[in-house]
């Protein structure tokens, strides 16, 4: 388009087109028409390619020049996430899926374009589905976890968010008991066989049972 021959416009028919390097193999010169394509799935980045144009009646009569062309990389933005609060105690999964709010290009992020490595921040785990899990016996408290949204064909180019989950004190129920034994011989009571840990039988293993002095 902006080549010439004896200083006109160059017409396809007075030359001949040769590619002579391409700094990507998605990068190429159609040489019957001049026009240079990129293939899908290009990653994003600058590439350069030579090409040689010479003159058909005198085939001797050659200049080189390079075309830049310019892949852009894909907008990421992944936004913070703040689930509402879980129960603490027992495992929970699927506290939220940082994928459902995070973007690429300005539309809702389609998995195959997307990288997202599973971490693991205390007692918080991300999925490589983006579901996020807390761990069974969790204390009370606020705990976060921060992970990184990259694109699958450039993992270099990525947008980092922030997952904060409240884990809330562990329900405990406590409830009375009574036994009945003859005068004068023992009575075994197990005392837990009624007591609740976050609405289920208590777990000898993630509770501590003590008689107060």
């Amino acid at each position: 388009a902006n080549d010439t021959l004896g200083g006109t416009a160059v017409q396809l028919d007075q030359v001949l087109l040769a590619q002579v390097s391409s700094t990507h193999a998605n990068v190429q010169l159609n040489v019957a028409t001049g026009a240079v394509t990129v293939a899908p799935q290009t990653p994003g980045a600058t590439y350069t390619l030579a090409y040689r144009l010479c003159e058909r009646l005198n085939p001797t009569n050659c200049d080189q020049a390079t075309a830049t062309i310019t892949v852009a990389l894909p907008t990421l933005d992944a936004v913070d996430d703040a689930p509402p609060p879980v129960p603490g105690g027992l495992a929970v999964q699927d506290v939220v899926n940082v994928l459902a709010n995070d973007l690429i290009d300005g539309a809702p992020v389609q998995p195959d374009r997307i990288v997202l490595a599973p971490v693991t921040a205390g007692p918080l785990s991300l999925q490589a589905d983006g579901t996020v899990d807390v761990a069974a016996g969790t204390p009370a408290g606020t705990y976060t976890l921060v992970y990184a949204l990259c694109d699958a064909l450039t993992p270099s180019h990525c947008d980092s968010a922030t997952v904060t989950v409240v884990v809330l004190a562990t329900a405990l129920v406590a409830a009375d008991d009574a036994a009945q034994t003859p005068q004068g011989e023992a009575v075994t009571l197990a005392v837990l066989a009624n007591d609740t840990f976050a609405g289920t039988a208590a777990d000898p293993a993630l509770v501590v049972v003590t008689v107060p002095q």
